[in-house]
């Protein structure tokens, strides 16, 4: 199970793992290795991807999608992901 989205957001872009291995300055092979979920990766080099791919951190997981359907009246955090409940009052 891919524990990443950057495959997805990849695609969306019209990218290849090269161009974003080059973007990073680092191996193709790094990138997939990434995607699939069997390289360490640590913060700001997650942080260097998602600032590359136009995302935040939170978007480039894979559960990311789950957690941002949210009922009427709530807001997710694009920092940390936490939801907020909004009330509007006259």
């Amino acid at each position: 199970m891919e524990v990443f989205r950057i495959k997805e957001i990849l695609e969306q872009k019209g990218w290849k793992a090269k161009e974003l291995a080059d973007k990073l300055g680092t191996t193709p092979q790094y990138v997939s290795a990434i995607i699939r979920g069997e390289a360490s990766i640590s913060i700001p080099r997650l942080q260097e991807i998602a600032n590359i791919l136009g995302v935040t951190i939170p978007e480039l997981f894979s559960d990311y999608k789950a957690t941002v359907t949210v009922e009427p009246g709530t807001l997710v955090c694009p920092h940390c992901g936490n939801k907020i409940k909004v009330t509007v009052e006259k």
